[in-house]
């Protein structure tokens, strides 16, 4: 045989082990894919869980080693270590790096650094690792190369670009994933993101966040809107609605809109009430009114809360307009429709809290109309429903009194309210500005100084220091 005949005999025979270990290898490959689909289904850890888990990691590394090619057995066991007992996040990402060493298109490997990134970052906490941020973006990226529609890549890069600051970008990101199919699994979103969903309208209401970080409140409004049609009774959706309209100001396109939601919901409060917000603003208050009381009216009979919040941006409306009756009088409804009536001490809290809101209310409404004697009896109404140990009453009799004029009366009942309600430095402050609106000012100042911390005083230093400040400010703001 010639040493030519020699030669290809040679390669050939390496050829054909070549192929036979390659297809051995891929062999190996199929044989784990099959114990790892075992896994997946596998509802709870076990002991033959665990061996199955043992047996395809023995099968992912005879692949590699037959085959060197087979980025996919380092995929799988990256996947493996992540996923299933024992945990090993760094071999996770050992194995991941070397798939990508072999096959930069590699999809799970991107993937699976992406999510390891991702939760090592900190996300959920509200201010991620800038590094492992960047890191995660990176691999992100490589996720939507490959895959344009991968809803979970286009929603994670939207929540890092957004902690990032990189507002533009998010708002590319976010426009992407609200225009992506469903997830399938959003198990890793929540938990790298600390519990969002990877739904529709949570894509939009992220997308109308962004939109009005980057000033753009007219599309932000679109966004949130979408947002509100997926979920109309978000409490946190009809917020960020009203923060677009807040920056939009005021004109006849935006009422439109607002008159469009308001017609498709009639029942709806918040739509309602950002129509008449934005009537009141542009002059039309005869249409705001009638805007709010057409939808009072639609309202279940049930619905009290929703009635409540729909009278008391009534109210305002009212008071807004200087139109000081019909503002008691619908609030004076509301007490009437949360039983808040007759002089029986409240007990409730919530009930408690409304009433003190209102009777304050009704306060300012009776002396922005100089009618002292309603206000007055209103302050005596708001001690019998709350109790005299409630210290705000004192303080709404002090305010009116200083107020009216009446200085020494309200000299004397703010003592008298120091004296019952010690803890209390609102009433000594209000003392002391009572003497300074008199005229004595040494008064006051000698009043306050009293207070000032003394040399080996106990408690704390912080505490003291940050005493004695406060203390020279209202001093400061006396003289």
């Amino acid at each position: 045989m010639s040493p030519g005949q020699l030669t290809g005999s040679m390669n050939s025979t390496d050829g054909a082990g070549s192929r036979q270990r390659r297809a051995q290898g891929y062999a190996k490959l199929l044989e784990g894919q099959r114990l790892l689909s075992e896994i997946r289904r596998s509802e709870s850890a076990s002991a033959e869980t665990a061996a199955t888990s043992r047996l395809a990691q023995q099968a992912f590394r005879e692949a590699a080693q037959l085959d060197p090619t087979l980025a996919e057995a380092y995929t799988a066991l990256a996947e493996i270590a992540l996923f299933h007992p024992p945990q090993n996040i760094d071999e996770a990402v050992e194995h991941a790096i070397s798939a990508l060493k072999i096959n930069r298109d590699n999809l799970g490997a991107h993937q699976l650094l992406s999510r390891v990134y991702g939760l090592k970052s900190g996300l959920s906490k509200g201010t991620p690792d800038k590094t492992l941020a960047e890191r995660t973006i990176t691999e992100l990226r490589e996720v939507v190369r490959l895959v344009p529609n991968e809803t979970e890549a286009w929603a994670l890069l939207g929540e890092f670009y957004l902690a990032l600051g990189r507002t533009n970008e998010a708002i590319d990101a976010l426009t992407r994933w609200g225009s992506s199919p469903p997830a399938v699994n959003p198990r890793f979103f929540r938990t790298i993101t600390g519990g969002l969903d990877l739904d529709g309208e949570v894509a939009a209401a992220r997308l109308g966040e962004a939109l009005l970080r980057a000033n753009r409140p007219r599309e932000a409004f679109a966004a949130i809107r979408r947002a509100l049609s997926l979920n109309p009774r978000s409490e946190e959706y009809e917020e960020l609605l009203s923060r677009a309209v807040e920056a939009l100001g005021t004109d006849d396109a935006i009422i439109n809109e607002l008159r469009s939601m308001a017609a498709t919901d009639p029942a709806g409060a918040t739509a309602n009430m950002l129509l008449a917000r934005q009537l009141s603003r542009a002059g039309r208050v005869d249409e705001a009114i009638k805007t709010l009381r057409a939808a009072i009216s639609s309202r279940p009979a049930t619905d009290k809360q929703g009635v409540t919040a729909l009278r008391l941006i009534l109210a305002q409306t009212f008071a807004d307009a200087l139109r000081y009756a019909e503002a008691v009088s619908v609030y004076e409804e509301v007490l009437k429709e949360q039983g808040i009536t007759g002089s029986a001490v409240l007990k409730n809290e919530a009930k408690r809290g409304l009433a003190l809101g209102i009777l304050r209310s009704i306060i300012s409404l009776h002396k922005s109309a100089g009618d002292t004697e309603q206000a007055l009896a209103t302050i005596e109404r708001m001690r019998s429903l709350l109790g005299s140990d409630d210290p705000t009453i004192d303080l709404e009799q002090i305010e009116l009194l200083r107020g009216l004029g009446k200085r020494q009366e309200a000299l004397q009942a703010a003592r008298n309210a120091r004296e019952r309600f010690p803890q209390q430095n609102e009433f000594l402050y209000l003392e002391a500005f009572i003497l300074t609106d008199s005229g004595m000012v040494d008064e006051a100042v000698t009043l306050l100084r009293a207070r000032l911390s003394k040399p080996g005083a106990t408690g704390t230093a912080s505490s003291t220091t940050l005493a004695d400040f406060e203390l020279y400010l209202r001093i400061a703001s006396l003289y």
